[in-house]
C-alpha cells in the first residue's frame, strides 16, 4: 500500500510539472484569458447596454481593431462575440449578464446560415460563465462535461484539441511566419482558384458532406436564448454577416439559406439586419470574415440601428 501511494504521489507531481507551465505559458494566455475578459471586467461591462453575440463572424468586427472596439464601447455597445461560439455558449453568456444585473437594452445576435449546423463551440471555455446546474440545462447533459472541462482547463494536456494548439505555439517560437497583418489582408489578394478552394474547405466545415442538417442543440439553445431575451424585455436584432458571394451561392444550393433567419422571425425577433451585400472582395479578410474596412462599415451600420 505504501508503494502504491508513493507511485500515486509521483504521478501527481509529474502531472503538475507537465501541466502548470503549459497552462500558464500557453493555454491560459491564448485560450482562456481573452475569452474571460468580461468575467474579469464586470464593472466595465455594466457601462454597456447593447451586446453583440456571434461566433467569429461578429468577433471579426473588433478582433484586431481596437479603435472600432473603443468606438462601439463609447456608444454603449459591447462585442461579446468570440470565435467558434455556438448558441449554447451565447445562452450561457446571456444568463451570466442577467445574473450580474447588467441592464441590457438590445442584443445583436448572429443569424448566419451555418449557425444551426455548426459543430464548433467553446464549451470548454464558456463553462466559466455558468453554474453547474445552468450548464446541465444548456447542454442537456448530466453535468459530467462541466467537471471534465473544469479539470481540462487546469490540466490542458488531457484536452485533445490542446495538442494542436501547443504544437502551433511551439512552431511559432522556432518558425518565423510571413503572415500579413490584419489591416493589410484582403480576400482579393488571393487567386480565384485559391478562393474557390478556401470556400470549399469552409463549406465542408460548416456543412458536413455539403448537406444541410439542423442540429438539435443549437436550435434548442437559440430558442431558449430568444425566449429569455423576450421574457426580460430585451430587444433582439438578428444579424447576417458578410461572406463571399460565391459562398452565398453554395449555401443557397444546399438549401441552407435563411433557415436561421426564418426561425428567428418565427420566434418573434424584432428585426434582422442583413449585411450580406457588404461582401466586396476588398472588404473581406477571407471567405467569411471582414477585414478592417468591412468591420468599420458594419460598426457604423450597427450604431445607426440604435440611434
Amino acid at each position: 500500500m505504501i508503494f502504491f501511494l508513493k507511485d500515486v504521489v509521483i504521478v501527481a507531481i509529474l502531472v503538475v510539472i507537465i501541466n502548470v507551465p503549459i497552462y500558464f505559458g500557453i493555454t491560459y494566455n491564448i485560450l482562456y484569458e481573452p475569452y474571460e475578459e468580461e468575467l474579469n471586467n464586470v464593472d466595465v461591462i455594466k457601462n454597456a447596454n447593447f451586446f453583440i453575440f456571434s461566433d467569429s463572424h461578429g468577433w471579426s468586427i473588433t478582433n484586431g481593431n481596437p479603435e472600432i472596439k473603443d468606438e462601439l464601447y463609447s456608444k454603449g455597445v459591447w462585442n461579446f462575440a468570440y470565435g467558434s461560439d455556438s448558441y449554447a455558449d451565447m445562452r450561457i453568456k446571456l444568463e451570466w449578464l442577467i445574473e450580474k444585473k447588467v441592464i441590457i437594452d438590445t442584443i445583436f445576435i448572429s443569424v448566419d446560415d451555418h449557425m444551426f449546423s455548426k459543430v464548433g463551440n467553446n464549451w470548454n471555455r464558456s463553462f466559466v460563465y455558468s453554474s453547474y446546474s445552468n450548464f446541465k440545462s444548456v447542454h442537456q447533459s448530466n453535468g459530467l462535461k462541466y467537471i471534465y472541462y473544469f479539470f481540462a482547463k487546469y490540466l490542458p494536456v488531457i484536452y485533445p484539441s490542446n495538442q494542436r494548439l501547443i504544437k502551433e505555439f511551439m512552431n511559432s517560437i522556432f518558425i518565423k511566419s510571413d503572415t500579413e497583418e490584419k489591416d493589410h489582408l484582403t480576400w482579393e489578394n488571393n487567386s480565384q482558384e485559391m478562393r474557390r478552394l478556401e470556400i470549399e474547405r469552409r463549406m465542408q466545415s460548416f456543412f458536413k458532406g455539403m448537406k444541410y442538417k439542423t442540429n438539435a442543440n443549437p436550435l434548442y439553445n437559440f430558442r431558449k436564448f430568444i425566449s429569455l431575451a423576450k421574457e426580460k424585455g430585451i430587444t433582439t436584432i438578428g444579424v447576417k454577416f458578410p461572406i463571399d458571394e460565391n459562398m452565398l451561392e453554395k449555401i443557397d444550393e444546399i438549401g441552407a439559406k435563411d433557415i436561421v433567419v426564418k426561425e428567428a422571425l418565427d420566434m418573434g425577433i424584432d428585426t434582422v439586419l442583413d449585411f450580406s451585400s457588404i461582401n466586396k472582395l476588398n472588404y473581406l479578410a477571407n471567405q467569411d470574415h471582414v477585414n478592417s474596412e468591412g468591420a468599420a462599415i458594419i460598426s457604423n451600420e450597427l450604431l445607426k440601428s440604435i440611434k
